[in-house]
């Protein structure tokens, strides 16, 4: 247990964090450090963050009594509950899944990057966008500041300019870290990006309500 705590401890030190702006202001020179170092303590630390950061908006909402989304897979009372507690396995899964399909997508292309690579540029390219696009509407919806069904600006920015602005934030941000991994052509590292991003949105889509 102690270990356990030291190691969480460590992957959540501020040195870590802090270096999470640079997501923000100078993604390009990030993912190259990241590339040079394939040191994955980052994306672990960024992977933990956006499991509480989401997992507390599905408690907001189920304890508040938000109406889902979208249809939930099962008819359960505590669907949201369980979503909660298996958040990080449900976001962890997605990332491993993106950073899989790209690096075998770039051995095809006969890139440079390995997987290690890819798991360590993928993980702030791909939650970050999260934060700043999905989460605050998020968090709107569970405190019911804002409506699915609204009519006019709030609803169209619910239901369709959220989900279109952090795709295309988190498109850009994986087709840049692609990019400096694999050392591809632009074209190719775009499509690297949209193939291996495609399912896990689909896998999100799915579970996530």
């Amino acid at each position: 247990m102690l270990r356990t705590m030291l190691t969480l401890n460590n992957l959540l030190r501020w040195t870590q964090i802090h270096r999470l702006a640079d997501v923000i202001v100078r993604p390009k020179a990030l993912f190259a450090q990241l590339r040079e170092s394939r040191d994955v303590r980052l994306a672990w630390s960024v992977l933990i963050i956006s499991a509480v950061f989401f997992s507390a908006t599905t408690l907001i909402a189920h304890f508040r009594g938000v109406p889902f989304s979208a249809p939930p897979l099962w008819d359960d009372p505590r669907y949201r509950l369980l979503q909660a507690v298996g958040m990080p396995v449900v976001l962890g899964l997605g990332w491993w899944i993106f950073a899989y399909l790209a690096w075998m997508f770039n051995v095809l292309l006969r890139g440079r990057g390995d997987f290690r690579q890819l798991l360590a540029v993928s993980a702030p390219a791909l939650f970050v966008p999260l934060w700043l696009v999905m989460l605050p509407t998020d968090l709107a919806l569970s405190w019911g500041l804002l409506q699915q069904e609204a009519s006019g600006f709030p609803g169209l920015w619910v239901r369709h300019l959220t989900p279109a602005f952090t795709f295309l934030y988190t498109l850009a941000m994986l087709w840049l870290a692609c990019w400096q991994v694999c050392r591809l052509l632009l074209r190719e590292a775009f499509a690297v990006a949209m193939l291996a991003l495609l399912p896990v949105l689909a896998l999100w889509s799915l579970l996530l309500r």
